[in-house]
């Protein structure tokens, strides 16, 4: 049985990975900020925010439509601890992933704008958001992939 986890799968290029892996045979695990529909900043802090449709429960009910199984988990990449929480229950569940697919996007008020309106701040936060919890987050399912057949040349990390 392979085992996927697919994180920011609640709607857009997350949930279609999630459905064409479920379509391949894969189990897939789903994350998200949030498990309904929400909202995210629009080009500039004055515009404020957007309505955007999909859900975390959707995309696990359409993945297990395919014949295969789900795990529906909520996990912000900004917070460590769901991350760890986010791997200990994937896990469990299942003993880990042989594939981790890392797409998630925080987004910020003004995050969007055009490049002279760019606050650099936020720019600088956007960045961060979403260059640097990937590693702790791809770090927890590690192990996993490893135990399940991946290959690594550098085995340091289980002394850690």
């Amino acid at each position: 049985m392979r085992r996927a986890l697919v994180t920011g799968a609640s709607r857009g290029i997350g949930r279609q990975t999630a459905l064409v892996l479920a379509a391949d045979g894969w189990d897939v695990a789903v994350t998200a900020r949030g498990a309904g529909s929400g909202r995210v900043p629009a080009r500039t802090k004055a515009d404020g925010w957007v309505e955007v449709h999909g859900s975390l429960e959707q995309t696990r009910a359409d993945v297990e439509a395919l014949g295969v199984r789900s795990l529906a988990l909520t996990m912000d990449l900004l917070d460590l601890d769901s991350v760890h929480r986010v791997a200990r229950d994937v896990t469990s569940a299942w003993g880990g992933v042989e594939l981790l697919v890392n797409n998630p996007i925080a987004q910020f008020p003004g995050g969007h704008a055009r490049l002279l309106g760019q606050d650099l701040h936020v720019v600088a936060a956007n960045s961060t958001a979403n260059a640097t919890p990937q590693r702790p987050h791809s770090r927890a399912h590690l192990p996993g992939q490893v135990d399940h057949g991946g290959d690594t040349d550098d085995r340091e990390w289980r002394s850690r």
